[in-house]
């Protein structure tokens, strides 16, 4: 989040996260829309666009996509320029709840974007800043091949697209250390809302015995780690230190729901940590997208779907 709340604070125009499949750039894209104006210190609207596959590159199919993002019903009967204009309007009454008139646009799976999407993004931010002074920051969240993409746009002389909208990028990895996972696990315990904003965390709300006790699930981050590093070497899952925030994530959900709601729970047991990985860990999973990734190399095809 450090990254995109510079690029935002800064005016950035746009800029881009890239990954492999499975570390949760998705999760990351949903967080994002949840937590950005806790993290950057006012409110301001974020709007998320997966991007679709069609057979066809057609203006107005992503035209329509964007209504759809932003929560309008696309006109049956409508113009391109109809459309546009119900674009511009929506963006423009987000922008009045921004004290620094500012909006967000993340587009995941953007390694599917073309030419055509990025001049029609590149011409709203244009409207939307040259008419309104309204500063409309579209963030690209998607596979490696968007990093291709960006080298192509340079090559082939579109530098304009890659200086507006690709100005940065940040590589998406998974959590590499004891330390970067018990910090994700602090965060739920002290700083993840449920309800948003209410003061109450999701360690205090799921587990609420077990956190008048003392417990949190940042204690469990150790013994979770290494069982995980030690499956990850097992199965020959490379990198071995790595586990994906979608790993985290679906592991501490099935801590909070089997174990720790449970009368007298104080911590989870060996056996316990062994099963939370097995069950949650998602290694089976992960072991099948690397396989998938591995024998797509040098395949121009179509990318398989992210997560």
């Amino acid at each position: 989040m450090a990254s995109l709340t510079a690029w935002v604070t800064l005016n950035f125009s746009g800029a881009m996260i890239h990954g492999q499949r499975r570390l949760g750039k998705s999760h990351c894209a949903e967080f994002i829309k949840r937590y950005l104006s806790d993290t950057i210190g006012y409110r301001i609207s974020v709007t998320l666009l997966c991007v679709r596959k069609h057979d066809a590159v057609r203006e107005g199919d992503f035209l329509d996509s964007l209504l759809r993002a932003l929560g309008e019903a696309p006109p049956t009967r409508g113009s391109k320029d109809q459309k546009m204009e119900l674009i511009i309007n929506r963006f423009l009454i987000m922008a009045r709840r921004c004290p620094a008139r500012k909006v967000v646009l993340v587009l995941d799976d953007a390694q599917r974007l073309e030419i055509l999407h990025f001049e029609i993004l590149m011409s709203i931010q244009n409207e939307l800043y040259h008419l309104y002074r309204v500063m409309l920051f579209t963030l690209l969240v998607g596979q490696p091949q968007i990093k291709v993409k960006r080298e192509l746009l340079i090559v082939s002389g579109e530098k304009q697209i890659t200086a507006r909208l690709m100005a940065d990028d940040v590589e998406f990895v998974g959590h590499r250390s004891l330390d970067e996972v018990r910090f994700a696990y602090n965060r739920f315990d002290q700083h993840c809302f449920h309800p948003a904003r209410s003061g109450i965390s999701f360690t205090q709300g799921l587990a609420p015995e077990a956190w008048a006790a003392d417990w949190r699930l940042a204690n469990e981050a150790e013994p979770i780690w290494n069982e995980y590093v030690g499956r990850r070497e097992e199965m020959g899952v490379e990198p071995v230190e790595e586990a994906s925030m979608q790993a985290l994530t679906t592991m501490a959900t099935y801590i909070y729901q089997k174990y720790a709601n449970q009368a007298g729970f104080r911590g989870l047991s060996p056996d316990q940590v062994t099963d939370v990985v097995l069950a949650a860990g998602l290694l089976q999973l992960e072991t099948r997208a690397r396989e998938d990734a591995s024998g797509s190399e040098g395949d121009s095809g179509e990318e398989p779907e992210d997560d």
